[in-house]
Order: structure tokens, then C-alpha cells, then sequence
């Protein structure tokens, strides 16, 4: 991941000592290259994790050849290469291999339609030099975070809250609306966050801020079902799309691997690696040693029967050293115990390898009801063609 900040202001001049303090704070997600670029009215800040072109030409913010487009983006866009080539047979040339530079080549074509292009996990943040306009946007289900304040002529923006409140003209008084719905949801939703003058971008929206204020607009809406679908083709169309969307998140200049609990999420990214890659998958799990809870047993066998690099971790959590830890890079109230070994496991797996997938998406969307997570997968297994559940799952629970 990589971290993104910025301060845009059409009265004063924005403080560059502001994004260097937000910059600063986001070290822990962009330990490889750090930059901050000025322009009139706007200040852009970035940490990067470097995935793609590990070379100085991809350090950002990114500026278009013509200087009239800066960029700052966190996250991956999967369907790059197909972009790239449609856009160099439109002239567009570029100077680097990373898909970062797609974004400014896209907004130089489309604006904001380019969302409509977009197969991937983003939050990024353009500023249109000539129209004095910052162009904000989060991918569909918001899986990369997002968090801005607005106070009428200046807008301040961040990937983290604690860095967010750097800036010293971000207020933070407690909202009462974002703690009764922690309450209700054990997390707080978009778009309000733990306090009362910021505000996250919800999933699937794009903002514009210039000198009339501030736009916010949803560029996707989630497809309604296809009731007269032939089942059969569905179950096939599923494990089409399973396995593209795990060999496009193999493209990478660093190594990768997986996380494996050996249930049925993690499995299948695994197994779906497995075919996609001509090197032996490194996959990692974190154990509870004497507990119900424990899934070393599933986890090994699922290694086994996939012939991966497995490690393993036995948990032994310093609670009173990690907590504190976690509600800084939370930043507001999160009720999800889980976090806590998943910090472990991200802490022993980054040793090895830069990248890991990972099938855990049910909590992030769901908030962890664990009787709906299992009814989810059991509905994704019974949905998977036969010929693939058996290649696949049933030698494990042999």
C-alpha cells in the first residue's frame, strides 16, 4: 500500500509544513520513496510502496509531460497493460512501466469517465493545473481508504486520519452521530468518521473541489441480479471470473504470496495462484496453539495438498504494546479483535514477501457477523462447478 495526503486553498497560500507533517505519518505505508510537489494553490504529498517500476522515474506525485496534471494514487490497477496499449495507440508515450501513469493518460482523455475503465483497488487524487480543480475518487467497494476536511475554501485530505490531523486547521471534536453508529456497527461507516469535521469518501464516489466548493458524485452502482441466467453457465462465469481476478494480482516487480487459514476464501486464492504461477507459492497463517480456534490443522493440509512454501506463526500477542499501535493507524473506534493477530501475521509475512492475497474480504464488508460470513461461503462453494470443488476443496476435507 502507499499513502496519499494534500491541501488544496484558494485564499492563502497552503502550508507546505502541514503535508510534510501528514506526509511524515504515513512512513509505515510507503517505506520505499517519499515526495511532496507545489503548485499555486495546492500541495500534494506521497509514501510509496514500491509494487510496480521500482525505479526514481515512478516516484510520485507524478506530473504529466506537459505539467498540466499531478497525481497521487494508492492502490493498483489490475487491467493497466490492455489500458496502456489502447492509449499509446492514441499517441499518449510513456516513461515508466507502472500503471500509475495510466491515471494521468486517462484523465487527459476522459476526466472522469476514466473510473469507468477502472479494474482495481484506488483512492488518488489529481490536480488539474489549468482548470484549478482537485479530482478525488475511491474504488467501488473502498477497499483503499480515503478521508478529507472541508471548510469552504480549503480542503485537506489524507489515506489516514492520524495523519490527516496533522494538519493543525483539521478540527477534532467528537461526532456523536459517528459514536452511536460505532455503537450499533462496531465500526463507523462512510461517510462520517469518529470526528465531526471529517468525513471519508464513500466507495464508489468521486469529488471535485475547485473555487464553487466541493461535488461529490457515486460513478457505480452495485448490478442487479440476473434472475433469468442459466445456473450451469453462472457457475462457470464464477470460477472464470475467480481465476482472472487472481492472475491479474500475480503482475508485480516484488515478490508475492498468500495469506492460508485453509478455509474456504484463502484456499481458493491460493489454489487459483497455484495455477497461475510457474513458481511455488509462499503462504503464510498465524496459530492458536491449544485453542477451538486454531486452524493449523486445515492450514497444513491445505499446503500440502497445494504444494506451497507454508510458514507458520504461533500467536503471542503483546497486547499492551500492539493496541496502542492499531488505534493510531485505525485512527477511530474499530471492534474487530481480529486485527490483532492479522497485524502479526502482516508483521511475520513482510519478511518474506512484499504482497500477499488474501481471501479474509468478508469482514472488511460485512463487520465480521460470522453466521453470514459462513453462509456466504458455504452459498460461494455450492455455487463453484463441480469438476473445480473437486479438484480443489474436496481432498482437503478427504
Amino acid at each position: 500500500m502507499c499513502g496519499i495526503c494534500g491541501v488544496v486553498d484558494f485564499d492563502e497560500k497552503p502550508s507546505h509544513r502541514a503535508v510534510e507533517l501528514m506526509n511524515e505519518t504515513l512512513i509505515h505505508r510507503g517505506p520505499d520513496m517519499s515526495g511532496i510537489s507545489q503548485f499555486e494553490g495546492c500541495i500534494l504529498g506521497h509514501r510509496r510502496l514500491s509494487i510496480l517500476d521500482l525505479s526514481e522515474s515512478a516516484r510520485q506525485p507524478m506530473v504529466a509531460p506537459d505539467g498540466s496534471l499531478a497525481l497521487v494514487f494508492n492502490g493498483e490497477i489490475y487491467n493497466f497493460l490492455p489500458l496502456r496499449a489502447s492509449l499509446e495507440k492514441k499517441g499518449h508515450v510513456f516513461r515508466t512501466t507502472s500503471d500509475s501513469e495510466i491515471l494521468l493518460a486517462l484523465y487527459q482523455e476522459k476526466q472522469e469517465r476514466m473510473l469507468d475503465d477502472l479494474n482495481g483497488m484506488f483512492s488518488f487524487a489529481i490536480w488539474d493545473v489549468e482548470r484549478r480543480r482537485l479530482f478525488m475518487a475511491r474504488d467501488r467497494l473502498g477497499k483503499k481508504p480515503l478521508y478529507y476536511h472541508f471548510n469552504g475554501h480549503r480542503m485537506s485530505f489524507s489515506s489516514e486520519l492520524f495523519s490527516l490531523i496533522q494538519d493543525s486547521q483539521v478540527p477534532r471534536g467528537l461526532s456523536q452521530k459517528a459514536f452511536l453508529e460505532y455503537l450499533l456497527y462496531d465500526f463507523v461507516p462512510a461517510p462520517h468518521s469518529i470526528f465531526s469535521g471529517i468525513h471519508k469518501l464513500p466507495a464508489a464516489h468521486m469529488a471535485f473541489f475547485d473555487q464553487h466548493g466541493v461535488t461529490l458524485k457515486r460513478y457505480w452502482q452495485p448490478p442487479l441480479p440476473e434472475h433469468d441466467q442459466d445456473y450451469e453457465e453462472a457457475k462457470e462465469k464464477l470460477a472464470e471470473l475467480l481465476s482472472d481476478a487472481v492472475r491479474l494480482r500475480l503482475i508485480s516487480d516484488v515478490p508475492l504470496g498468500a495469506f492460508l487459514s485453509g478455509g474456504i476464501d484463502s484456499s481458493l486464492v491460493t489454489a487459483l495462484m497455484t495455477q497461475s504461477s510457474s513458481e511455488r507459492i509462499k503462504t503464510f497463517s498465524v496459530t492458536f496453539p491449544g485453542t477451538s480456534h486454531d486452524e493449523s490443522k486445515w492450514s497444513q493440509r491445505a499446503a500440502a495438498h497445494l504444494g506451497t512454501d507454508h510458514h507458520e506463526y504461533s500467536s503471542n500477542l503483546n497486547e499492551e504494546e500492539i493496541f496502542p499501535m492499531l488505534v493510531r493507524h485505525f485512527g477511530e473506534p474499530f471492534g474487530d479483535s481480529s486485527s490483532l493477530p492479522t497485524w502479526q501475521l502482516c508483521r511475520h509475512t513482510r519478511t518474506d514477501v512484499t504482497v500477499a492475497l488474501s481471501g479474509d474480504g468478508g469482514d472488511e464488508l460485512f463487520g465480521g457477523y460470522d453466521r453470514y460470513l459462513a453462509r456466504r461461503l458455504q452459498i460461494i462453494y455450492d455455487f463453484l462447478p463441480v469438476a473445480f470443488r473437486r479438484k480443489i476443496f474436496e481432498p482437503l476435507l478427504a
